[in-house]
């Protein structure tokens, strides 16, 4: 059985021997950097709280938590200025977009109304696009006077391959820091490529 993911980090250019930066919980997902690329927004895995965010300090590689709940926090993704963090969380029951105050979290602010996942910020973050059932959506955010965010809206229907058992809350998508190109990695359009395949007696074969 496969142990838990841990972070390493390594030059560009392949240079030196891979860093270890992970600690001694359990599995750990790089997701967003600072804008002064000094720390690391991380996913760990916990027991006790499921999927909580830490903040890493690349430099002298101590952690502190972020969002450590009974619920799942993950896919989180740092604005532009850095000031603003989006994630998901299943706090009310099914997975919704969020967006808080960074490097330290205050009032958060729901963004998404049916369930969201996976947040992509653009436009110099006054727009916050992220995954639901109906593809992808678009909502538009505004900081002047305190943190706001307007109605959702589908942009395209979209419809993302069935996730695997690791790493399942990947997300299938990136977007242009303008919000003009998608990279998808869309589901096929064959059932049958979704179907689960039994094999009998394989011991046999060996």
């Amino acid at each position: 059985m496969a142990g838990p993911f841990r972070l390493f980090s390594r030059p560009i250019d392949g240079a030196g021997e891979p860093r270890e930066l992970g600690g001694d919980g359990g599995s750990e997902s790089p997701e967003t950097y600072s804008a002064d690329g000094k720390s690391l927004v991380l996913c760990e895995e916990s027991f006790e709280t499921g999927f909580d965010l830490w903040i890493l300090d690349l430099e002298d590689l101590t952690r502190r938590p972020f969002l450590t709940t009974p619920f799942d926090e993950r896919s989180a993704r740092l604005s532009p200025d850095g000031r603003l963090l989006a994630y998901s969380s299943n706090e009310s029951g099914k997975f919704e977009i969020y967006a808080t105050s960074f490097p330290e979290p205050g009032a958060r602010l729901q963004v998404s109304a049916a369930g969201g996942e996976h947040p992509r910020w653009t436009r110099g973050g006054k727009e916050l696009l992220f995954l639901s059932s109906e593809g992808v959506m678009s909502v538009g955010i505004e900081t002047a006077g305190g943190l706001e965010a307007g109605k959702p809206r589908k942009l395209f229907p979209f419809r993302p391959p069935l996730p695997r058992l690791e790493g399942a809350y990947r997300s299938p998508y990136d977007v242009s820091s303008g919000g003009e190109r998608f990279l998808l990695v869309e589901g096929g359009d064959d059932p049958a490529s979704h179907r689960l395949h039994v094999v009998l007696n394989w011991g046999e074969e060996l």
